[in-house]
């Protein structure tokens, strides 16, 4: 059985420049389990 040793749910970015707001992700979900890479 393999552990998830990190789990991201909806994960959204976004940053303030100059020219306003950018995202850099939006609504991103993984896991990742032990002995994976990411």
């Amino acid at each position: 059985m393999t552990s998830t040793v990190l789990d991201v749910d909806n994960l959204s970015v976004t940053f303030q420049t100059r020219e306003g707001l950018v995202t850099a992700v939006n609504d991103v979900s993984f896991s990742v389990a032990a002995g994976e890479v990411l």
